[in-house]
């Protein structure tokens, strides 16, 4: 009887201490960062017209075309005059 009555016991306990002791569901931050850290496919390359609109786009806002200096050409020969 005393077998039954502490099995009985064990079984009502069982949900109750798993539900206690059961790990925190993970934030919205950290889902999505596992969900990044699992992610598996390779980023798609540019297209060409996109690829070609952010070269333009980098030229007019911080950049200058590359200028067709040959070696000797003198234009690399020292610092300009001031």
């Amino acid at each position: 009887m005393k077998r039954a009555l502490f099995a009985l016991l064990c079984l009502m306990a069982g949900p109750a201490f798993a539900a206690e002791n059961a790990p925190a569901e993970p934030s919205a931050y950290r889902r999505v960062m596992q969900a990044q850290y699992a992610a598996q496919s390779a980023p798609l390359p540019a297209r060409p017209d996109e690829a070609q609109r952010i070269y333009d786009s980098y030229l007019r806002s911080i950049g200058q075309p590359a200028k067709n200096n040959s070696a000797d050409s003198g234009a690399n020969a020292g610092p300009t005059a001031h």
